[in-house]
């Protein structure tokens, strides 16, 4: 005889009759799960399925209406909708050929607004304005020979091209390669001095050589004229310029083999009109 449900279990029970223990404890598991089953199982489920259901009945009745607005009103907005996307010549509704062809004209209004064709020309952006060269006359300053050995500045004017401004840089290259017609004019500035670069600092000129600048084949005299050679062509354009040289980007105090003092600044005050061996040793 197995056990009730309801019986009290004690221990010597179970130690008498354990099979019937355990066919009972198995008994009231199985009771649980049927029970459990009966209410209804997992809420969850029950309700997505009342969810899914309300969304399938709305969308049933979304399309019952639609379908009974075409066939019936021919004048709702579905009804419009419908004929417009199957009435077409070539495949097309007439509504998308209309939207295609607006669509494609003003692709078409943009591209000519951003490719110019094939004979215009292209203008250059405002912000941009083409530069173009001006040509200026100048004065450069050479050497004249003088009977009593003495060198007196001669003005030459010239006519330089300038681009960008840069009409000291112009100048002074075109000093340097000047070849003078006449004889008896003439440039100390050596042949091989080069101008490496030109700027101006709170209104100073300054002008960097490279190393064939401090050495002069006529020694003191030479470099003393070649440097008014230079600061009367500067002077001559604008005389509120100061003048300061250097030797491949530093600053020399003196140059040549004879040791000249090289000025840190030259001025429209230091330029001489004659320069000979008396007023250089004065």
């Amino acid at each position: 005889m197995f056990l009730k449900t309801g019986d009290n279990i004690n221990k010597d029970l179970i130690r008498k009759h354990p099979l019937r223990y355990y066919h009972t404890v198995n008994t009231k598991m199985h009771l649980a799960r049927r029970k459990k089953g009966n209410s209804g199982g997992n809420p969850d489920n029950s309700y997505k399925k009342k969810f899914y259901l309300v969304i399938f009945l709305i969308l049933a009745a979304t399309g019952l209406y639609v379908y009974l607005q075409i066939k019936v009103n021919s004048n709702s907005i579905f009804a419009k909708i419908y004929t417009a996307l199957h009435t077409a010549d070539t495949g097309k509704s007439s509504f998308l050929n209309n939207l295609l062809s607006g669509w494609n004209s003003k692709v078409s209004s943009i591209e000519k607004s951003v490719k110019p064709s094939a004979g215009e020309k292209k203008n250059p952006p405002p912000s941009q304005p083409v530069v173009r060269p001006e040509t200026r006359e100048i004065q450069i300053y050479l050497a004249k020979q003088e009977k009593n050995r003495a060198l007196r500045m001669m003005p030459k004017s010239v006519n330089i091209t300038v681009t960008d401004g840069k009409i000291m840089k112009e100048s002074i290259n075109t000093l340097l390669h000047y070849k003078s017609p006449e004889s008896d004019i003439i440039t100390s500035i050596p042949p091989k001095v080069e101008l490496l670069d030109a700027y101006i600092e709170n209104n100073v000129l300054i002008l960097d050589f490279n190393r064939h600048f401090e050495y002069n084949k006529h020694g003191y005299i030479g470099l003393e004229v070649q440097i008014q050679q230079i600061l009367w062509t500067i002077t001559g354009i604008n005389e509120q310029l100061s003048l300061s040289f250097l030797i491949e980007g530093r600053r020399k105090h003196k140059i040549g083999g004879e040791g000249m003092i090289l000025r840190p600044f030259y001025s429209v005050k230091d330029r001489k009109k004659i320069i000979s061996e008396k007023n250089i040793t004065s």
